[in-house]
């Protein structure tokens, strides 16, 4: 099932991994040693039609983010 664009409602998506810089490139996703010689990377799914994108962590970076950031509390937590 095609996911609809939260914007137009458009289901013409685009997809890429890009790499979330680290070494001679300012690090946007600053992880830590290790997960750096993992190359660290978001996904971007860019709407076909109206142009939103929206950048996702691929799942195998998950815990590494969960480990170095604050979870934002929300009120749903309360």
């Amino acid at each position: 099932m095609a996911k609809l664009c939260q914007n137009c409602g458009a289901k013409e998506h685009y997809v890429a991994d890009i790499n979330a810089g680290g070494g001679v490139s300012p690090s946007l996703l600053p992880l830590g040693f290790f997960e750096w010689f993992n190359n660290p990377r978001y996904r971007l799914r860019v709407c076909g039609n109206c142009g939103l994108t929206d950048w996702f962590i691929p799942k195998e970076f998950l815990d590494a983010v969960k480990k170095k950031f604050t979870r934002e509390q929300t009120d749903v937590d309360a």
